[in-house]
């Protein structure tokens, strides 16, 4: 089985975008409301849509067609 999560983010805004993630944890969870509270926060803590698949090309080409190369999580969480 293979996952990604979409975890919601607040632009501070009123608006709010979905930023990818290639693992997930209550570590990691607990590290980004320590990192930006108000981007993480969205409603109850961190909200986030795991993502499975049976192989790994069904994720790549999900990937490919619908997640944008930028919107990938690249900061320190843990």
């Amino acid at each position: 089985m293979f996952k990604i999560w979409a975890v919601i983010c607040d632009c501070g805004d009123g608006s709010q975008y979905l930023e990818w993630h290639k693992e997930m944890s209550e570590e990691i969870r607990n590290g980004l409301l320590r990192e930006a509270f108000d981007t993480y926060a969205s409603g109850d803590g961190v909200q986030d849509k795991e993502f499975k698949f049976d192989t790994e090309e069904e994720m790549n080409n999900f990937i490919k067609n619908n997640i944008p190369e930028y919107s990938w999580y690249e900061g320190e969480s843990e």
